[in-house]
Protein backbone atom coordinates (compact mmCIF):
# COMPACT_ATOMS: atom_id res chain seq x y z
CA UNK A 1 0.00 0.00 0.00
CA UNK A 2 2.86 2.15 1.00
CA UNK A 3 4.81 1.80 -2.39
CA UNK A 4 1.53 2.63 -4.37
CA UNK A 5 0.78 5.61 -2.33
CA UNK A 6 4.18 6.91 -2.72
CA UNK A 7 4.46 6.06 -6.70
CA UNK A 8 0.92 7.67 -7.13
CA UNK A 9 2.19 10.62 -5.15
CA UNK A 10 5.06 10.89 -7.70
CA UNK A 11 2.91 11.08 -10.92
CA UNK A 12 0.56 13.08 -9.43
CA UNK A 13 3.20 15.31 -8.65
CA UNK A 14 4.27 15.39 -12.41
CA UNK A 15 1.25 15.90 -14.07
CA UNK A 16 0.18 18.69 -11.52
CA UNK A 17 3.42 20.30 -12.36
CA UNK A 18 2.98 19.82 -16.00
CA UNK A 19 -0.41 20.92 -16.22
CA UNK A 20 0.04 24.13 -14.32
CA UNK A 21 3.71 24.51 -16.01
CA UNK A 22 5.14 24.90 -12.49
CA UNK A 23 9.08 24.15 -12.48
CA UNK A 24 9.14 24.02 -8.80
CA UNK A 25 6.67 21.17 -8.97
CA UNK A 26 8.00 19.08 -11.52
CA UNK A 27 11.70 19.43 -9.85
CA UNK A 28 10.01 18.14 -6.69
CA UNK A 29 8.33 15.07 -8.98
CA UNK A 30 11.66 14.31 -10.50
CA UNK A 31 13.35 14.20 -6.56
CA UNK A 32 10.81 11.85 -5.32
CA UNK A 33 10.99 9.67 -8.74
CA UNK A 34 14.42 9.20 -7.30
CA UNK A 35 13.98 8.91 -4.08
CA UNK A 36 11.56 5.87 -5.08
CA UNK A 37 14.25 4.45 -7.02
CA UNK A 38 16.50 4.28 -4.59
CA UNK A 39 14.47 3.05 -1.64
CA UNK A 40 13.61 -0.17 -4.21
CA UNK A 41 17.29 -0.36 -5.20
CA UNK A 42 18.70 -0.61 -1.38
CA UNK A 43 15.84 -2.63 -0.10
CA UNK A 44 16.90 -5.78 -2.99
CA UNK A 45 20.62 -4.73 -2.39
CA UNK A 46 20.06 -5.07 1.72
CA UNK A 47 18.05 -8.27 1.15
CA UNK A 48 21.28 -10.00 -0.85
CA UNK A 49 23.12 -9.06 1.61
CA UNK A 50 21.48 -10.39 4.90
CA UNK A 51 21.80 -14.75 5.80
CA UNK A 52 19.72 -16.07 8.49
CA UNK A 53 21.03 -19.38 10.49
CA UNK A 54 19.92 -21.14 13.99
CA UNK A 55 22.72 -21.05 15.75
CA UNK A 56 24.00 -24.05 17.93
CA UNK A 57 21.55 -24.05 21.47
CA UNK A 58 19.98 -26.25 24.17
CA UNK A 59 17.68 -27.78 21.44
CA UNK A 60 15.76 -29.12 23.90
CA UNK A 61 11.96 -27.85 25.13
CA UNK A 62 9.60 -28.25 27.42
CA UNK A 63 5.56 -29.19 27.00
CA UNK A 64 3.30 -26.04 27.31
CA UNK A 65 6.43 -23.57 28.56
CA UNK A 66 7.65 -21.05 26.77
CA UNK A 67 10.63 -22.02 25.24
CA UNK A 68 13.30 -18.73 23.55
CA UNK A 69 14.79 -19.45 19.78
CA UNK A 70 17.79 -17.58 19.21
CA UNK A 71 17.96 -16.21 15.27
CA UNK A 72 20.98 -15.27 13.69
CA UNK A 73 21.03 -12.71 11.07
CA UNK A 74 24.21 -11.78 9.51
CA UNK A 75 24.44 -8.44 7.06
CA UNK A 76 27.26 -8.70 4.56
CA UNK A 77 26.92 -5.29 2.89
CA UNK A 78 27.42 -1.73 4.32
CA UNK A 79 24.42 -0.47 4.06
CA UNK A 80 21.96 -0.88 7.67
CA UNK A 81 18.74 -2.68 7.66
CA UNK A 82 16.25 -0.79 9.91
CA UNK A 83 13.65 -3.32 9.34
CA UNK A 84 13.72 -6.61 8.17
CA UNK A 85 10.38 -9.43 8.67
CA UNK A 86 11.20 -13.14 9.29
CA UNK A 87 8.30 -15.91 8.59
CA UNK A 88 8.81 -19.26 10.23
CA UNK A 89 7.01 -22.25 9.97
CA UNK A 90 6.97 -24.71 12.92
CA UNK A 91 5.98 -28.23 12.52
CA UNK A 92 5.79 -31.45 14.52
CA UNK A 93 8.03 -33.92 12.66
CA UNK A 94 6.12 -36.28 10.49
CA UNK A 95 2.91 -34.31 11.22
CA UNK A 96 0.69 -32.20 8.81
CA UNK A 97 -0.54 -29.79 12.33
CA UNK A 98 1.83 -26.42 12.00
CA UNK A 99 1.73 -23.08 12.51
CA UNK A 100 3.56 -20.14 11.16
CA UNK A 101 4.95 -17.32 13.07
CA UNK A 102 6.47 -13.71 12.07
CA UNK A 103 8.53 -11.48 13.66
CA UNK A 104 10.92 -8.77 13.14
CA UNK A 105 14.11 -7.30 13.42
CA UNK A 106 17.17 -4.87 12.30
CA UNK A 107 21.24 -5.33 11.97
CA UNK A 108 23.50 -2.79 11.49
CA UNK A 109 25.97 -2.54 8.32
CA UNK A 110 29.55 -4.15 8.37
CA UNK A 111 32.30 -1.50 9.14
CA UNK A 112 34.11 0.06 5.97
CA UNK A 113 37.02 -2.23 6.23
CA UNK A 114 38.24 -5.04 4.14
CA UNK A 115 39.60 -6.77 7.17
CA UNK A 116 35.98 -6.04 9.08
CA UNK A 117 34.12 -8.95 9.23
CA UNK A 118 30.02 -9.00 8.67
CA UNK A 119 28.00 -7.86 11.28
CA UNK A 120 25.86 -10.20 12.95
CA UNK A 121 22.86 -9.88 15.54
CA UNK A 122 21.09 -12.57 17.39
CA UNK A 123 17.31 -12.39 17.74
CA UNK A 124 14.84 -14.37 19.73
CA UNK A 125 11.69 -15.52 18.95
CA UNK A 126 9.18 -17.45 21.32
CA UNK A 127 6.86 -20.59 20.83
CA UNK A 128 4.98 -22.82 23.64
CA UNK A 129 4.39 -26.70 22.55
CA UNK A 130 1.29 -28.15 23.14
CA UNK A 131 2.74 -31.55 22.68
CA UNK A 132 5.53 -33.82 23.24
CA UNK A 133 7.51 -34.59 20.46
CA UNK A 134 10.09 -33.56 17.86
CA UNK A 135 9.33 -29.93 16.49
CA UNK A 136 10.72 -28.68 13.39
CA UNK A 137 11.84 -25.13 13.12
CA UNK A 138 11.88 -23.96 9.28
CA UNK A 139 12.86 -20.53 8.23
CA UNK A 140 10.79 -19.95 5.15
CA UNK A 141 10.96 -16.30 4.25
CA UNK A 142 12.86 -13.05 4.92
CA UNK A 143 12.24 -10.10 3.73
CA UNK A 144 13.80 -6.71 3.86
CA UNK A 145 12.55 -3.02 4.04
CA UNK A 146 13.63 0.26 2.67
CA UNK A 147 14.35 2.87 5.50
CA UNK A 148 11.26 4.36 4.97
CA UNK A 149 9.43 0.98 5.34
CA UNK A 150 8.00 1.67 1.54
CA UNK A 151 9.48 -0.86 -0.17
CA UNK A 152 10.18 -4.45 0.62
CA UNK A 153 12.15 -7.54 -1.11
CA UNK A 154 11.82 -10.73 -0.15
CA UNK A 155 13.48 -13.78 -0.65
CA UNK A 156 12.38 -17.30 0.47
CA UNK A 157 14.45 -20.03 2.52
CA UNK A 158 15.11 -23.98 3.66
CA UNK A 159 16.44 -24.37 6.75
CA UNK A 160 15.09 -26.47 9.06
CA UNK A 161 16.32 -26.77 12.38
CA UNK A 162 14.45 -30.16 15.31
CA UNK A 163 14.09 -29.31 18.84
CA UNK A 164 12.68 -31.81 21.09
CA UNK A 165 9.80 -31.16 23.28
CA UNK A 166 9.85 -32.75 26.62
CA UNK A 167 7.19 -33.88 29.03
CA UNK A 168 7.47 -32.74 32.87
CA UNK A 169 7.44 -34.09 35.73
CA UNK A 170 3.79 -35.34 37.25
CA UNK A 171 4.19 -36.73 40.66
CA UNK A 172 2.23 -39.59 39.86
CA UNK A 173 2.17 -42.44 43.18
CA UNK A 174 3.11 -45.58 42.38
CA UNK A 175 2.82 -48.62 45.27
CA UNK A 176 5.69 -50.54 44.69
CA UNK A 177 5.67 -54.47 44.74
CA UNK A 178 7.48 -56.66 47.10
CA UNK A 179 11.70 -56.03 47.51
CA UNK A 180 13.32 -57.18 43.98
CA UNK A 181 15.04 -57.96 41.03
CA UNK A 182 12.99 -58.04 38.31
CA UNK A 183 15.08 -58.06 35.03
CA UNK A 184 17.22 -61.61 33.42
CA UNK A 185 20.46 -59.65 34.38
CA UNK A 186 21.12 -57.97 37.63
CA UNK A 187 22.61 -54.11 38.17
CA UNK A 188 23.97 -53.02 40.86
CA UNK A 189 24.63 -49.20 41.83
CA UNK A 190 26.73 -47.56 44.74
CA UNK A 191 26.68 -44.26 46.10
CA UNK A 192 30.52 -44.40 46.25
CA UNK A 193 32.84 -43.39 43.69
CA UNK A 194 34.62 -46.10 44.82
CA UNK A 195 33.72 -49.88 44.05
CA UNK A 196 33.95 -51.96 47.03
CA UNK A 197 34.40 -56.25 46.90
CA UNK A 198 30.90 -56.61 47.52
CA UNK A 199 27.29 -55.78 47.50
CA UNK A 200 27.56 -55.63 51.78
CA UNK A 201 30.51 -54.42 52.10
CA UNK A 202 30.25 -51.06 54.61
CA UNK A 203 32.33 -47.91 53.59
CA UNK A 204 31.70 -46.05 56.67
CA UNK A 205 29.29 -44.52 58.87
CA UNK A 206 28.17 -41.14 59.56
CA UNK A 207 25.23 -38.86 60.71
CA UNK A 208 22.22 -39.09 59.38
CA UNK A 209 21.31 -36.33 56.19
CA UNK A 210 17.88 -35.36 55.44
CA UNK A 211 16.51 -37.94 52.83
CA UNK A 212 18.51 -40.90 54.11
CA UNK A 213 17.02 -44.15 54.33
CA UNK A 214 15.56 -45.48 57.95
CA UNK A 215 16.67 -49.30 57.52
CA UNK A 216 20.13 -47.75 56.98
CA UNK A 217 20.35 -46.61 60.05
CA UNK A 218 23.31 -48.31 62.54
CA UNK A 219 21.47 -49.21 65.70
CA UNK A 220 24.36 -49.53 68.09
CA UNK A 221 26.36 -46.46 67.14
CA UNK A 222 22.76 -44.82 67.63
CA UNK A 223 21.99 -46.50 71.00
CA UNK A 224 25.08 -45.91 72.36
CA UNK A 225 25.66 -42.00 71.20
CA UNK A 226 22.26 -41.05 70.82
CA UNK A 227 23.02 -39.37 67.94
CA UNK A 228 21.43 -41.40 64.19
CA UNK A 229 24.19 -42.50 62.22
CA UNK A 230 23.66 -44.12 59.16
CA UNK A 231 25.42 -47.10 56.97
CA UNK A 232 27.08 -45.74 54.10
CA UNK A 233 27.91 -48.89 51.67
CA UNK A 234 27.45 -50.47 48.64
CA UNK A 235 24.29 -52.63 47.72
CA UNK A 236 22.10 -53.91 45.55
CA UNK A 237 18.89 -52.04 44.86
CA UNK A 238 15.57 -52.78 46.46
CA UNK A 239 13.95 -52.62 42.54
CA UNK A 240 15.44 -53.24 39.42
CA UNK A 241 12.80 -53.43 36.68
CA UNK A 242 13.08 -54.55 32.80
CA UNK A 243 10.80 -51.59 31.51
CA UNK A 244 10.18 -52.05 27.14
CA UNK A 245 8.69 -49.16 25.44
CA UNK A 246 6.58 -51.17 22.85
CA UNK A 247 6.11 -48.63 19.61
CA UNK A 248 4.41 -51.77 17.87
CA UNK A 249 1.66 -49.93 15.94
CA UNK A 250 0.00 -50.55 12.91
CA UNK A 251 -1.31 -47.62 12.02
CA UNK A 252 0.00 -43.73 12.18
CA UNK A 253 -0.56 -42.51 15.50
CA UNK A 254 -2.04 -38.85 15.80
CA UNK A 255 0.06 -36.06 17.63
CA UNK A 256 -2.21 -36.49 20.27
CA UNK A 257 -1.60 -40.05 20.83
CA UNK A 258 2.32 -39.74 20.71
CA UNK A 259 2.11 -36.93 22.68
CA UNK A 260 -0.27 -38.93 25.59
CA UNK A 261 2.23 -41.99 24.77
CA UNK A 262 5.77 -40.03 25.70
CA UNK A 263 3.74 -38.09 28.93
CA UNK A 264 3.08 -41.52 30.22
CA UNK A 265 5.70 -43.63 29.86
CA UNK A 266 8.30 -40.48 31.02
CA UNK A 267 5.65 -40.17 34.00
CA UNK A 268 5.83 -43.67 34.76
CA UNK A 269 9.87 -44.64 34.96
CA UNK A 270 10.52 -41.39 36.79
CA UNK A 271 7.94 -42.58 39.49
CA UNK A 272 10.16 -45.65 39.99
CA UNK A 273 13.22 -43.66 39.94
CA UNK A 274 11.73 -41.49 42.43
CA UNK A 275 11.18 -45.07 44.70
CA UNK A 276 14.76 -45.60 44.20
CA UNK A 277 14.36 -48.28 41.69
CA UNK A 278 17.08 -48.90 38.58
CA UNK A 279 14.75 -49.20 35.48
CA UNK A 280 16.98 -51.16 32.67
CA UNK A 281 15.09 -49.44 29.29
CA UNK A 282 14.60 -51.34 26.13
CA UNK A 283 13.04 -50.00 22.78
CA UNK A 284 13.49 -50.72 19.25
CA UNK A 285 15.75 -48.45 17.12
CA UNK A 286 14.68 -48.48 13.57
CA UNK A 287 17.73 -46.24 11.71
CA UNK A 288 19.90 -48.95 13.09
CA UNK A 289 17.41 -51.87 12.78
CA UNK A 290 18.52 -52.94 16.81
CA UNK A 291 17.21 -52.90 20.34
CA UNK A 292 18.83 -50.02 22.91
CA UNK A 293 19.22 -50.87 25.82
CA UNK A 294 19.81 -48.14 28.60
CA UNK A 295 20.28 -48.08 32.95
CA UNK A 296 18.78 -45.34 34.22
CA UNK A 297 19.13 -44.82 38.28
CA UNK A 298 18.73 -40.91 38.11
CA UNK A 299 16.40 -37.76 37.24
CA UNK A 300 19.04 -36.62 34.98
CA UNK A 301 20.02 -39.84 33.01
CA UNK A 302 16.31 -39.89 32.47
CA UNK A 303 15.90 -36.79 30.87
CA UNK A 304 19.38 -37.79 28.43
CA UNK A 305 17.94 -41.14 27.32
CA UNK A 306 14.62 -39.79 27.04
CA UNK A 307 15.11 -36.95 24.99
CA UNK A 308 17.45 -39.59 22.73
CA UNK A 309 13.69 -41.80 22.96
CA UNK A 310 11.99 -39.24 21.83
CA UNK A 311 14.09 -38.49 18.59
CA UNK A 312 14.33 -41.39 17.71
CA UNK A 313 12.75 -43.53 14.80
CA UNK A 314 11.31 -46.37 17.04
CA UNK A 315 8.29 -47.76 14.31
CA UNK A 316 8.92 -51.68 14.79
CA UNK A 317 7.28 -54.58 13.75
CA UNK A 318 5.37 -57.52 16.29
CA UNK A 319 8.71 -59.61 14.54
CA UNK A 320 10.88 -56.58 16.11
CA UNK A 321 9.78 -56.02 19.60
CA UNK A 322 9.42 -60.08 19.94
CA UNK A 323 13.23 -60.11 20.47
CA UNK A 324 13.30 -57.99 23.28
CA UNK A 325 10.74 -60.36 24.80
CA UNK A 326 12.61 -63.22 24.24
CA UNK A 327 15.53 -61.63 26.01
CA UNK A 328 14.10 -59.95 29.36
CA UNK A 329 12.17 -61.41 32.34
CA UNK A 330 8.83 -62.67 31.99
CA UNK A 331 8.65 -60.01 35.46
CA UNK A 332 8.83 -57.08 32.85
CA UNK A 333 7.28 -54.35 32.71
CA UNK A 334 5.73 -52.57 29.56
CA UNK A 335 4.22 -49.94 28.16
CA UNK A 336 2.63 -49.81 24.85
CA UNK A 337 1.00 -47.60 21.96
CA UNK A 338 -2.21 -48.36 23.11
CA UNK A 339 -1.11 -47.22 26.24
CA UNK A 340 -1.77 -49.72 28.01
CA UNK A 341 0.82 -50.82 30.94
CA UNK A 342 1.56 -53.92 32.06
CA UNK A 343 3.95 -55.47 35.14
CA UNK A 344 4.81 -59.10 35.45
CA UNK A 345 2.27 -60.09 32.62
CA UNK A 346 -0.99 -58.19 34.81
CA UNK A 347 -2.27 -54.88 33.50
CA UNK A 348 -1.92 -52.00 35.83
CA UNK A 349 -3.52 -49.79 33.90
CA UNK A 350 -4.92 -48.43 30.54
CA UNK A 351 -5.10 -44.73 29.58
CA UNK A 352 -7.46 -42.34 28.32
CA UNK A 353 -5.90 -40.56 25.49
CA UNK A 354 -8.12 -38.01 26.15
CA UNK A 355 -7.88 -37.55 30.23
CA UNK A 356 -4.32 -39.13 30.57
CA UNK A 357 -3.29 -35.85 32.95
CA UNK A 358 -5.77 -35.93 34.99
CA UNK A 359 -5.26 -40.13 35.75
CA UNK A 360 -1.86 -39.76 36.03
CA UNK A 361 -2.20 -36.95 39.00
CA UNK A 362 -5.50 -38.25 40.70
CA UNK A 363 -4.54 -42.00 40.68
CA UNK A 364 -2.48 -44.32 42.94
CA UNK A 365 -1.14 -47.33 40.45
CA UNK A 366 -0.24 -50.76 42.35
CA UNK A 367 2.01 -52.76 41.37
CA UNK A 368 1.20 -56.86 41.84
CA UNK A 369 2.47 -59.68 40.68
CA UNK A 370 0.16 -62.65 38.99
CA UNK A 371 -1.87 -63.97 41.45
CA UNK A 372 -1.48 -61.64 43.80
CA UNK A 373 -4.32 -59.77 45.88
CA UNK A 374 -4.63 -56.65 47.90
Amino acid sequence: MKKLTAVALTVLLWYLGGMYQNHTLMAFSICAAVVVVILLITSILMCRNVSLSIPNQVRTAYKHTEKAVSIRAVNKGILPVSKMGIVLKINYTGNNKKFRKRFYGNISGKKISRSASPEQNDMEFYFTSPYCGPVDISLKRLTVYDWLSIFAFSKFMNQKETFCVMPFNRNIQIAMPPVGDYTGDPVTLSNSDKKGNDFSEIRQIREYRSGDLYRHIHQNYTARTGILWIKDYMKENDFIFDFVLDTCDSGEPSIEHSDAFFDISYNIISALIQNEAIVILHWFNKDTNHIETHCIAAAEQLDRVFQKFIMTNTKCTPDDISVIYSTISPNKMVFNTNLEWYFAESAVYRFDENDFENELINHIFTLQMRGEHH
